[in-house]
């Protein structure tokens, strides 16, 4: 997981699948999205039926780190969110040509053509 919810939840009388549950529900709120991964405390003894517990040493006790693992298969609900509309083909427009790119040196030859003065050089000056 790149990013997440931590929830921080110490009530020792709540089971950890409570406190799981209700971090979720507000991963949902905040992000509008399921989770499918819950990183946690390795000695808290947790366990959720809807998404993946993984002990990590880096988690501090009580806390929870909620969020969607890219490694770990979307849940059905976020491919079907995924799934691109159908797209209508890009037509070009009839007589209208692309625009033509001109390289910087090529500027100035391009302006007198079209009767606008170049722009100005900078000669050097010899000093005598």
């Amino acid at each position: 997981m790149k990013s997440g919810l931590m929830w921080y939840d110490p009530d020792p009388k709540k089971p950890a699948s409570l406190k799981i549950e209700e971090a979720a529900q507000r991963y949902r709120e905040k992000f509008g999205t399921e989770p499918n991964a819950c990183h946690v405390c390795p000695g808290e003894a947790a366990s959720h039926d809807r998404m993946l517990v993984v002990p990590n040493r880096w988690i501090r006790p009580h806390y929870f780190w909620l969020g969607v693992d890219e490694h770990l298969p979307p849940a059905p609900d976020q491919l079907a969110a995924r799934r691109p509309a159908a797209v209508e083909p890009r037509r070009r427009a009839v007589g209208v040509r692309a625009a033509s790119v001109v390289p910087p040196r090529q500027m100035a030859r391009h302006a007198s053509r079209a009767g606008v003065p170049a722009k100005p050089t900078t000669t050097r000056r010899v000093l005598e």
